[in-house]
């Protein structure tokens, strides 16, 4: 069982897959996640960061991230799991505290999305990616979630995964901070659109 940690649902339990797939973000992994987009985002002290922003929670698994920005304040936000019977937990964990306005569960692979399946919310502000760590396509995935302009033109997007994994530079990201906690590796990108098309 894991819990969110801060915000309005803080406390709130969250069930967990038992797929062995499924990663979950340990509570000081969270943490750390949070405050490295505080550290890029903020100019302000104590300004609400995720106010009115929309944001993707990609391998979603219990949702656990995604629900921690939308705890914060974050005013939307996506799941995106394929396996089935991680988004049994994924749906109870969000309808226990979220009403259906705030949320949407896509129950395909990230890589076939296509923009109407956002329709009609604004492009993203801020998005988790937490895949297997064997995950090998962050480059493809972030080019194709770019093409089919799903992407704010300053989005922030957040990557765990293994301390030995180095995802593969882009010209479509700009790496801001990258820290390393236990086996953990955090990355955060800014996307940049100075490239040709």
């Amino acid at each position: 069982m894991i819990k969110v940690i801060a915000g309005k649902y803080k406390g709130t339990n969250l069930k967990v897959s038992k797929n062995s797939s499924v990663r979950p973000t340990s509570s000081s992994i969270k943490e750390s996640i949070f405050n490295i987009i505080n550290s890029q985002y903020l100019k302000v002290k104590d300004a609400n960061l995720f106010s009115d922003k929309i944001i993707l929670d990609a391998f979603a698994g219990s949702g656990a991230l995604g629900l921690e920005a939308l705890s914060r304040g974050a005013k939307f936000c996506y799941f995106i799991e394929k396996d089935h019977k991680t988004n049994i937990n994924l749906k109870e964990n969000c309808n226990k505290i979220l009403d259906n306005k705030s949320f949407k569960i896509i129950n395909d692979d990230i890589n076939n999305l296509i923009k109407e399946d956002f329709f009609p919310i604004k492009t993203i502000d801020i998005a988790f990616f937490d895949p297997p760590y064997k995950y090998k396509y962050f480059d493809k995935t972030l080019v194709h979630l770019d093409s089919i302009g799903i992407l704010n033109n300053d989005a922030l997007i957040i990557v765990e995964t293994h301390y030995r994994n180095q995802p593969k530079e882009s010209k479509y990201l700009k790496k801001m901070q990258e820290k390393i906690y236990g086996s953990t590796k955090l990355i955060l990108y800014k996307l940049c659109r100075n490239y040709d098309k």
